[in-house]
């Protein structure tokens, strides 16, 4: 797995991915049910953000040029602790389109064992995650989790 923190990168074996728990809930935007499990067999990008934050707003064109350039690649946000009304307009800001699950209280940042946001997840095509950027991302970091993911 690979993990970038504030521009450190560690590695630890492929071996040591752990699986994805399962992640599901309404767009925030749509009202729409999405989930993980709506990517079967592709990689997926997931952002926890939530529009109070600093680094998630520091990062947001970077994810924004990132996600563009990958236009067939499948990303899921995890809206945490935030309200619908803050992350509508973070997105209307930012120009995102790609779903993002509404976690109000943080659960599903919680059964991540997340310790802050932004937090970026890679997820292989059998959806374990390979590896993790933890604060603000940049699109070549993006990019180097990415090459992970997809096995290279």
């Amino acid at each position: 797995m690979l993990v970038l923190t504030l521009g450190l990168v560690a590695a630890a074996p492929a071996a040591r991915s752990l699986q994805a728990p399962p992640l599901a809930g309404r767009d925030v935007i749509t009202g729409k049910k999405v989930s993980v499990d709506d990517y079967d067999g592709r990689v997926v990008v997931i952002n926890v953000w939530g529009s109070w934050c600093g680094g998630c707003t520091q990062e947001a064109r970077d994810l924004g040029a990132f996600i563009q350039e990958h236009p067939r690649l499948a990303v899921l946000g995890i809206d945490s602790e935030d309200t619908k009304a803050g992350a509508r307009a973070f997105y209307r800001r930012y120009g995102y389109h790609h779903p993002s699950i509404f976690d109000p209280q943080g659960t599903l940042a919680h059964r991540l064992g997340l310790t802050g946001l932004p937090t970026t997840l890679f997820l292989d095509r059998q959806h374990r995650i390979v590896a993790t950027i933890v604060g603000a991302g940049t699109v070549s970091g993006f990019d180097g989790a990415l090459k992970v993911a997809l096995g290279g």
